[in-house]
């Protein structure tokens, strides 16, 4: 039997590769078809790429000057470096995020090989270079409709879309359907006990909007993910809301949800409309990673977190999802990500500038009279 060479990618391929994806105009599963790639490489490609982009206008680095080794050092280095690694391994195992340890992995590191850095991160090789299919339309009709149902009866759950399902001529197990579950970033709404996992728990942070009164703007905002349904797969989209007024600040649509994506989005509202006082979102791994909280917390920001299976910490967010995909989303199922893009930013510019029910106030409007904090 022939043995199989392994597929190199040149420098000048990747970037193009992740300049598309980039670009969020088309599904991971696309660009995958597209280029002959596994989804899971081009998602990491486009981290990388969204990692290292600064690093062009970096000025070259000085020459530091050369000395001799010292050999106790040295082993005293050594030492340290394999206890940190056997420390870093039992984290990274806590962690539980497998997808988040095969992104750090690099096919063509210099340094280390693949068996290596699998080695190191407790990451299978067979997990690397699978390549998952393209959804069925089957699979993409029944998120479709699960999509449009759980809007509206957000704590029903597995079992209850098996027999929904079943009810409608599916013939579905509760596998499947968890892994649409999982597919869509759909969690089911209830009070649950604190299940979180070790490695995140540094990163998870208090709910403090309960009874907190909300009289200006800028005083919280609040931010989410949500999946959307399309013609042929799927995107997603988050949103940031000033509380006050009910104003969508900013907005972004990806074919992946990774944090760099959803901290963009912030850094755009903040650049636009200045520093909320708090902001808040749920427990997701986009907001429980260091990335996110480093960030906020160098803006000083105060940042606010739902509880877990908590319906409604996070209520006017989710109201304006309703809305959208009410509205437009479900009524517009588009082609490619370019049409997407237009129809939501025009059913933005009218959010914005219709009267809400529950302020009877325009977001803009509302929004741009900014009532004076007080002074204690």
């Amino acid at each position: 039997m022939k043995k199989q060479t392994r597929r190199k990618f040149t420098p000048e391929f990747k970037a193009k590769v992740a300049l598309e994806a980039v670009k969020n105009q088309q599904t991971l599963a696309e660009l995958g078809l597209k280029f002959e790639l596994s989804p899971v490489i081009i998602s990491k490609w486009k981290g990388e790429f969204l990692e290292n982009m600064s690093s062009v206008f970096e000025k070259g680095m000085k020459n530091e000057e050369e000395q001799g080794p010292d050999v106790d050092e040295l082993y005293a280095q050594i030492g340290k470096l394999k206890s940190r690694e056997r420390v870093f391994k039992k984290k990274l195992q806590e962690t539980g995020d497998m997808k988040g340890r095969i992104n750090l992995i690099e096919p063509h590191s210099g340094t280390l090989s693949i068996r290596a850095q699998c080695s190191v991160l407790g990451v299978s090789r067979s997990n690397l270079y699978y390549k998952p299919k393209e959804e069925k339309a089957e699979n993409l009709e029944m998120m479709l409709l699960m999509d449009k149902h759980l809007i509206n009866h957000p704590t029903e759950g597995v079992n209850s879309m098996v027999y929904w399902l079943t009810a409608l001529g599916f013939v579905v197990g509760h596998k499947r359907i968890r892994r649409l579950f999982k597919v869509m970033g759909r969690q089911t709404l209830y009070r649950r006990k604190n299940l979180t996992k070790a490695g995140l728990r540094e990163y998870i942070r208090p709910y403090l909007l309960r009874n907190l009164k909300i009289d200006r703007a800028n005083q919280v905002w609040v931010t989410d993910i949500t999946y959307v349904p399309m013609a042929k797969g799927f995107m997603y989209l988050t949103a940031v809301m000033d509380v006050y007024s009910r104003k969508i600040l900013a907005w972004g649509l990806s074919n992946s949800q990774d944090a760099a994506w959803c901290l963009q989005v912030v850094q755009e509202a903040i650049l636009r409309y200045g520093k909320p006082e708090i902001i808040n979102s749920d427990q997701g791994s986009q907001y429980t990673s260091a990335r996110w909280i480093d960030y906020l917390q160098s803006q000083e920001i105060e940042i606010s977190m739902d509880g877990k299976g908590r319906a409604l910490d996070n209520v006017w967010i989710e109201r304006f999802w309703k809305s959208i995909k009410y509205d437009y989303i479900y009524l517009n199922p588009c082609k490619d990500g370019f049409e997407l893009a237009d129809g939501i930013k025009a059913h933005m510019d009218y959010y914005n500038q219709k009267t809400h029910h529950t302020t009877e106030q325009k977001p803009n409007d509302r929004y741009e009279k900014k009532p004076v904090k007080q002074a204690a």
